[in-house]
Formats: structure tokens, sequence, C-alpha cells
């Protein structure tokens, strides 16, 4: 790990949002081999997460997505990525005058350790969490079609697994959901 005279490392800071609340002011783990550290913002300024990196390597902030993913599939959240910086040492993001609303689940990642996925199921979850964070419900909802997509090879497959779920739907009054949930509403 590149240093610079005074010892400090070379950081990847992304400053980011999530719709529920950190549990703890602190963070520590390793992620794809490197130290990662997040410190919880209030309710004026965005979280941090702090990844060890090198000045020409762009794999550290990849890190960071790939794990902005996994938060989002694992406790069913927005994650939503602020800004980001890099240098010698910690540097924190602050606010752009921008109020941090935290409503939903919280988030405790005390026993967090980094999913084992393959390639696919890593394009799921970027995908999971971009359906997530859209503002747009035609939007999700492709992403999530796009999902079901990866998993289903051919048109026929893809069929017979929408026909299979659909008839698994347990509802008291399924003409009511479908209208209430639809994508013509």
């Amino acid at each position: 790990m590149e240093k610079d005279v005074c010892g400090r490392p070379w950081i990847a800071t992304l400053s980011f949002d999530t719709s529920g609340d950190l549990c703890d002011d602190n963070y520590k783990f390793v992620y794809d081999g490197r130290n990662v550290e997040i410190k919880r913002g209030g309710v004026d300024s965005p979280h941090n997460i702090f990844i060890e990196a090198s000045p020409a390597d762009y794999s550290a902030v990849e890190a960071v997505f790939k794990f902005f993913s996994e938060l989002s599939w694992l406790f069913d959240e927005r994650v939503e990525y602020d800004s980001f910086i890099a240098g010698y040492g910690k540097n924190i993001i602050g606010s752009y005058n921008k109020k941090y609303s935290r409503v939903g689940n919280s988030i405790d990642l005390t026993d967090y350790e980094p999913l084992s996925l393959d390639e696919r199921q890593r394009l799921a979850l970027s995908i999971y969490r971009e359906g997530q964070n859209s503002s747009s419900k035609y939007y999700a909802y492709l992403c999530f079609y796009k999902i079901i997509n990866i998993t289903n090879h051919t048109r026929k497959e893809l069929i017979n697994w929408i026909n299979d779920s659909y008839n698994k739907i347990e509802t008291e009054d399924l003409s009511k959901y479908i209208s209430e949930n639809s994508i013509q509403d």
C-alpha cells in the first residue's frame, strides 16, 4: 500500500446515503482484501466509507459499489452514492446543504461478512440496487425484470418461470392485488 512521507496510506473516500440508519458510529471490516471503514453520517451529513487504494487504481471504488449493492440487498434499503475524493489519509466529505432522512430499517454491520458471489450474481445485485434507488416504479420494474432475465437464459425458461411464480402467489383477492400493484396504474 502506497504511503506519503508521514506514513498515511492512499484512501478513497465515498460519501453515501441510506434509507435506513446505521446502528453504530463506526464500522471496520475487510472487503476485497482491502481495509474498509465506515463513519456514520448525521442529519445534515452523509455517511463516509474509506477504503485503501492506490492513486491510479480504481478497483477500490469498484469494490465500494459492490459493497453498496450487497448492503442494498441484505438490508432491503436504498443505498445512494453521493460523492468521491481520494488522497493520503482520511478525508471526510461533508454536507452539500442537503438533509438526510433515514427512516427505514436499522442497518447493523457489526457481524457483516462480504457475500461470496459470481459475476452473474454481482450483476443481479447491482441491478437490484439500481431498482431500489429509482424514484420511478416503471424503471424499478424494468430493473427487477432484468434480474429475472439474468437467471433465465431462454424465452421459454422465462415464460415458464413467470407462469410458475404467478401460480404461487397467495392472496385472498388476486385481482385486487394486481390492480393495486400493476404497472398500468
